[in-house]
This record gives structure tokens, C-alpha cells and sequence, in this order.
């Protein structure tokens, strides 16, 4: 295990240690975030047997420069040395050329099979991979099958047998920091994280609705959500959620880990120094977040908790539904999950070149000489792995892409197999090429990174999640619609930032409009701030529960919210200003028990001041300043009442106000911390 896993990583071991009444006489560490940490656990940690080995071949080079650092430079490099294993490097270094060997031979591949669930009798789960088509919308049949997949899935929530693992240890934009952090521009300047989050609060709701058996009770499921991180992001993500309280899930649901970053190597298997006390590493690949899960002591509060299947997610897609209850169910009815079966969420490719892993079928011998046989085996293929004839294959009768299956990344797993699994993946590796800054060992002068983008330098070795597929007898396909891919990915692009809002604007107007909404002359929703349409995850999961509240047109911008986050539904209202009939937005709430709250008689303009408020509206000034704080947006009013007169001065200052919190800059906490200066000025 990497130094700095058990330095920093936020852990429950103590805690499933209490629960089965252990007692354990080792060193204890608390970490950040209110984890534990035993050394005695770790290997090579104080209490433990196990000692680091110092004799490395083939990667001496490391400390050729150890004479002319500083001591403190010099223990730093001697750790990471010993923590090297170089069998395990070069096992790595191997397996990432085979996968390079890329032979363009389209008869070693097949397309995976679908899996008809028209008839009465459900399909057999056929060797290798298979797909499902899990929209609703196909037939009266299928509707009828997700609904009740659907119902399974909840069922196990509130058994409170699964739980979450998100990774958000990718890379780092440059200007916005961690991805899950990122703000992109939506009306309530919601992150990423905060999303994910919400929708699971939302996802609990539900769940606790159910009406239990037993003394008819209701009660919130726990959800154990586990936050993947690198060591690099770690602690800006750990800041993130907790300032944020977790986002409204209880804390000791919510773990923050990280997970170990491996090394740069040149073309010959050598660790790239990045200077003469550091070597080259970077962030793992997703597949080190199975590491993290299996084998760094999470897997013991996950027991003690009595969950069963984990659910793999990434925090780039923006769209993506967390424990997606139709998902669950699917898995918990038909089997995947278990040991040696698995199941990945997959979208249909629209493009060859998409960045997308296309899920298939390849023969491989199993056995030794007589009697090898050919069987099919589970793949998912990489665009940068992948044979080019391969991608391009195109089904009969022109009917797009015949390996069109991607996978987004979304892995539903049995708890009991990740240790195998986790095996499978280390034994494969992946590099990717790149351009480094290094050290001439020759001379020690410091080398700028190649120019040139055809000359790399350096491979990093990764391992990716996906390669678990291939450890399976069966994995399954869980092909939804394209809605549920919106990922982030680059700050321009299709995959841009500004692509990911149009989707998601587009997305939210469209559940309003299923629900029976009118919107006014015809309006599309855009990425501008004033035609902008946002359903809060607090109100639904997945446009679920909005009938009824569209008594009359709405127009744009629109932003539906729970009550607790004060924020309203908003339609259109024509009232009398000095004497001067106009448009303003009259604001319906909405709670998550998916009832409307009474209209409140105060009335309040997001352009008011607090002055205004406390005068105007008589109102006290802790429930004033709380309204004011929570961020108004439109106006909320009785039909007939007029709105109170508001300066020039004000409605600028506050406008010019309103812009910077549009910005996607400041965090769900920084505009907390604006809208206190506000008050306070």
C-alpha cells in the first residue's frame, strides 16, 4: 500500500471494529475528515511485521542523485524507493505493450447478443457479454419490466444492501480545480458533487416513503457513499464536502479516500525522474478506486453494514443517476452482480472516434493442448486500443454502428467478488503516452518536456476499471438513452463545459414539458442565464413528480426547488405597478413530499434590500435576513398585491451582484460567505 494512502485516507475501520465488538491493540490514527487508520493493519506500519524491501533491480537509477539533497529530500526519495516493487512494475510495464500490439482483425471480435425480454419467460443469461435495453419506452411490455426492476431496486435501498463508489480522482481542470467541485453554470450554481449528493437525498426520500411491513413505520435508508480521490485533489475535495456538510447526507455516511497514483516510465520499463529528488507519478486510472474499495480496509464497514453491491460511478458525467433504482433492480432480479457476473451501464456510440469503451465479445482459447477450446469472453475496448476496422464495423442493413454499445463507466458489483476483481485489474495495465520534464542522468541537467506532440517521452502505466469485465463468466449491458451522457470531459468541445449545460437545460425543459407544462410563444431553453431551465434533484430524480403543478404557461428562466432550499416554482403574474400593468414571475413551492406548500403572504422581489424587506413587509428581522440569505430569484406574490417601489441605486447594486454569482466561479460555500457580506454591508 502506497505511503500515502494510510497517511491521509479517511477510513472506517475503527468504527466497523466497534460494531462487531473488536477490540484492537495497535497504534489508532485519527485523519481528516473523522476517519481511523490502524498501522498495525498496514504493511510496513508501526506494530507490523511486514518490512519494506530496499533492493531493487533494474531501477537504481532512482537515487543517483541522493549525495547532493537535502536530508529531509533524500528520506522522501529513499520512502518512495522502498515502496517500489519492481517485479510487480515490470509485470505492469509488459502487460501495457501487449495491449499496445493492436491487431486490426475483425473476425477475433463479436457483437454482444441482446438479451429479449419481450417474452413471457425471461431470457437466459447467455456466456460472455450480453445487452438490455432499459428504456421504458419500447413497449407496454418493457414498461412493465422496469417498473418492476424499478421496484426491486427500491426494495434494496431500503434494505439498505447497496451503496455508492464515486471517483472523482481524474484529472484537474486548470482554472476550476477538481472536476466534482466544478460549478457549471446552472441557476442554482449547483457543483457537480452537490448534484450527486441531492439526487441520492432524493433517491432516499423516495425510498423512505415506502410504507415498511413491519409496524408500518418510515424510516430514511443509509446509503454509504464513498468519495475516490488522488492524492493530488484529495485535499480540495475533502475541504469541499465537508464545509459543505456533506450536502445535506448524514456525515458518517460519506467516506473520502484516496487512492494510489503509479509511475511514469520511459520506452525501456525505467522510472522517469521529475527532478532529482522525485520520481514521475500521476493519478492511477479509475481501476486504482477498486483498489482503494478492496484491499485499504474499507471493506469491513461495508460488511458490518450488510451491504452487498457497490455501485462504480464517475463524477464527469453530470447526468449521471446514482443508484439508478430500474439499474439495481435489473441486477438484483437477473443476478449480475454476483460473484463472476457483472453488470455495466452502456449508451449507444454515435460516432467511431467517440471516447467511449465499446462493450464486446472476443474469442480466446481456455484450456491447454487437447483440450483448449474457443469461448467468449467479455471485453470492454478502449478507442486508443481498439482496432480501427473494428470500430467502424458497421451492422447489416446499415444500421449504425454494430459495435455501438459504450460503456459509461457505471459498474454494479457484488461486494464478495472486488477482492478477486480487484486482482484481475492490477494484473492488467494501460499506458498512456506523454511529454515530461526530466532529469539527463548522464549530467543532471534538467531537460524540458519534447516539443513536438509525436515524441513522447514518457508512458504512464494506469489501470482502468473496465478490465474487470474480462475476469467474468457473463457481464451485461445495461443500454439506456443518450440523456443519461452528459459528461465533462475538456473546457471546449463537444464535451465542453458549455455542451454539458445545453444538454442539461434541454433535458430539465423537457420533464417539465412531460409533466404537462405550456411554456409561453414556443421558447427553447438555453445555456443564458435568462433562458435557462433547472429541476432541483431535492424535487426530482428523474422528472418524477411535477404533474400538476403547471396550472398555466411558464416561461423561461425557470427553476423548480424544494422548499427547504427556498426557492420556488416560478409562473407568469401581471400585477399593477404605480399604476402601470407588468410582467413579473409569481412563485409556487414546492417541498419533497411533492405537495405544494401554502402560498406565504409576504411578498419578496429579489431586487428589494433588506432595509425594504424589514420595513416594507413588517417582517422580523432573524426570518428577513434568512430569506434574504437564501438567495430570492423572481418574485413571490398574491395575485392582486403590488409590489413595493425599489431605487435605481438598489435594483443596479444588486443586479451587478446577481452577475457575479452567476459566474462559474464561486462554490455552493463561497456564495454563503457573498451573501453574508451582502447582509452585513
Amino acid at each position: 500500500v502506497p505511503k500515502h494512502s494510510h497517511r491521509i485516507m479517511r477510513q472506517h475501520v475503527a468504527r466497523a471494529a466497534m460494531r462487531t465488538g473488536a477490540a484492537v491493540q495497535a497504534g489508532v490514527k485519527h485523519t481528516c475528515g473523522g476517519g481511523w487508520v490502524f498501522d498495525s493493519l498496514i504493511p510496513g506500519g508501526r506494530g507490523s511485521s511486514e518490512a519494506p524491501t530496499a533492493q531493487h533491480s533494474g531501477q537504481d537509477h532512482i537515487l543517483a542523485f541522493e549525495a547532493e539533497l537535502t536530508e529531509e529530500e533524500a528520506k522522501d526519495l529513499r520512502e518512495e524507493y522502498d515502496d517500489l516493487d519492481p517485479e510487480r512494475l515490470e509485470h505492469r510495464f509488459q502487460a501495457a505493450r501487449q495491449n499496445e500490439r493492436v491487431v486490426d482483425d475483425i473476425h477475433k471480435y463479436s457483437a454482444v447478443p441482446e438479451m429479449n425480454w419481450e417474452l413471457k419467460n425471461a431470457p437466459k443469461i447467455p456466456p460472455g457479454g450480453s445487452f438490455t435495453r432499459g428504456s421504458p419506452h419500447i413497449s407496454v411490455v418493457m414498461q412493465r419490466r422496469c417498473k418492476a426492476w424499478q421496484n426491486a431496486g427500491m426494495k434494496a435501498l431500503l434494505d439498505q444492501s447497496v451503496g455508492a463508489v464515486v471517483l472523482a480522482g481524474g484529472p484537474d481542470f486548470e482554472h476550476y480545480g477538481p472536476i466534482c467541485t466544478l460549478n457549471f453554470g446552472m441557476l442554482s450554481q449547483k457543483s457537480i458533487m452537490q448534484l450527486l449528493c441531492e439526487r441520492l437525498r432524493r433517491l432516499q426520500h423516495l425510498t423512505s416513503r415506502l410504507k415498511l411491513k413491519v409496524k408500518g413505520a418510515f424510516r430514511v435508508p443509509s446509503v454509504p457513499l464513498f468519495v475516490i480521490t488522488n492524492e493530488h485533489n484529495f485535499n480540495a475535495v475533502h475541504e469541499f464536502v465537508t464545509e459543505n456538510n456533506c450536502f445535506g447526507l448524514d456525515q458518517n455516511d460519506v467516506t473520502v479516500v484516496v487512492h494510489a497514483s503509479t509511475p511514469v516510465v520511459d520506452s525501456q520499463g525505467k522510472i522517469l525522474m521529475r527532478n532529482k529528488g522525485q520520481i514521475w507519478k500521476k493519478p492511477g486510472g479509475t481501476g486504482m478506486s477498486l483498489k482503494a474499495v478492496a484491499e485499504e480496509g474499507l471493506l469491513p464497514d461495508v460488511r458490518c453494514r450488510g451491504v452487498t453491491h457497490l455501485h462504480f460511478l464517475g463524477t464527469n458525467n453530470v447526468a449521471a443517476k446514482i443508484l439508478d433504482p430500474v439499474f439495481v433492480g435489473y441486477a438484483e432480479a437477473v443476478g449480475f452482480g454476483a460473484e463472476r457476473h457483472a453488470l455495466v451501464k452502456c449508451t449507444e456510440k454515435l460516432r467511431p472516434d467517440e471516447p467511449l469503451g465499446i462493450l464486446i465479445n472476443q474469442q480466446v482459447k481456455k484450456g491447454l493442448g487437447a483440450k483448449s477450446r474457443d469461448v467468449l469472453r467479455a471485453s470492454i475496448l478502449e478507442p486508443s486500443e481498439a482496432p480501427g476496422g473494428t470500430l467502424r464495423e458497421v451492422a447489416p442493413n446499415n444500421a449504425g454502428l454494430l459495435h455501438r454499445h459504450g460503456s459509461m463507466c457505471e459498474f454494479y458489483l457484488g461486494v464478495a467478488d472486488l477482492p478477486r476483481l480487484c486482482t484481475a485489474v492490477m494484473e492488467n495495465a494501460h499506458s498512456v503516452n506523454g511529454r515530461y520534464p526530466t532529469v539527463d542522468l548522464a549530467t543532471g541537467r534538467q531537460l524540458p518536456a519534447p516539443e513536438h506532440p509525436a515524441e513522447p517521452n514518457g508512458k504512464h502505466l494506469v489501470h482502468w476499471l473496465g478490465d474487470l469485465v474480462e475476469s467474468c463468466d457473463s457481464v451485461n449491458g445495461f443500454s439506456v438513452g443518450r440523456e443519461e451522457y452528459v459528461v465533462i470531459k475538456s473546457e471546449t468541445g463537444p464535451l465542453s463545459i458549455e455542451a454539458a449545460l445545453t444538454k442539461m437545460v434541454a433535458l430539465h425543459q423537457q420533464w417539465v414539458l412531460d409533466a404537462g407544462a405550456v411554456f409561453t410563444s414556443d421558447t427553447k431553453a438555453t445555456t443564458l442565464v435568462g433562458m435557462q431551465c433547472e429541476v432541483s434533484p431535492l424535487v426530482s430524480y428523474d422528472g418524477e413528480g411535477l404533474e400538476g403543478y403547471f396550472k398555466g404557461p411558464v416561461g423561461l428562466p425557470l427553476h423548480i426547488a424544494a422548499a427547504q432550499e427556498f426557492r420556488v416554482l416560478q409562473l407568469p403574474l401581471t400585477i399593477k405597478r404605480d399604476g402601470i400593468l407588468q410582467e413579473f414571475t409569481q412563485s409556487r413551492w414546492v417541498d419533497e413530499t411533492d405537495e405544494p406548500v401554502t402560498a406565504r403572504k409576504d411578498f419578496i422581489d429579489f431586487s428589494e434590500t433588506t432595509k425594504e424587506l424589514h420595513t416594507s413587509h413588517g417582517l422580523k428581522k432573524e426570518t428577513a435576513q434568512r430569506e434574504w440569505q437564501m438567495c430570492f430569484i423572481g418574485v413571490a406574490a398574491r395575485e392582486g398585491e403590488k409590489m413595493p417601489s425599489t431605487s435605481r441605486e438598489d435594483r443596479e447594486a444588486l443586479i451587478a451582484f446577481e452577475k457575479q454569482l452567476r459566474d462559474p466561479g464561486p462554490s455552493y460555500g463561497a456564495q454563503q460567505k457573498l451573501w453574508d457580506q451582502v447582509l452585513e454591508d
